[in-house]
């Protein structure tokens, strides 16, 4: 499983590519984390509609010294149904860290597609900067 977009974006996602980039991964310690992604290589599965995609993501917040700070398994699960078999489909993942620190962060999103065996990682630096220092 791989990703052509991985990013943090801004603002609503109005659907497949309709999305502003985040100009730099500077966040405030209560801001939502909105990632945009585009998965490749998924497989389908049999559904009422015809075709199905289903993907499960996992996440982990870690340090700059690798310490895993936050996790969960299953964090979303991600379904698309239709007539055709889909080669474009996108995720929105939301995040909300509260009680982050001023310092470097590395958001881990596995990513992991349920009619196959296969999955795909997304890592994404970022840093939280006091509202102080934003100014």
């Amino acid at each position: 499983l791989g990703f052509a977009k991985a990013l943090f974006v801004e603002g609503d996602v109005g659907g497949f590519g309709q999305y502003t980039p985040l100009a730099e991964p500077v966040f405030q310690p209560d801001d939502t984390l909105t990632v945009y992604a585009q998965p490749l290589g998924y497989g389908f599965v049999e559904s009422d509609a015809g075709y199905g995609i289903r993907l499960v993501a996992d996440y982990e917040l870690l340090n700059p010294s690798g310490q895993v700070l936050a996790a969960q398994t299953g964090f979303a699960e991600l379904s698309y149904d239709s007539r055709d078999a889909r080669r474009e489909f996108h995720a929105i993942l939301q995040f909300r860290f509260e009680g982050l620190r001023p310092g470097d962060y590395d958001l881990k999103i596995l990513m992991r597609d349920s009619s196959s065996a296969k999955q795909g990682y997304i890592s994404l630096p970022f840093q939280v900067r006091s509202e102080t220092a934003a100014q």
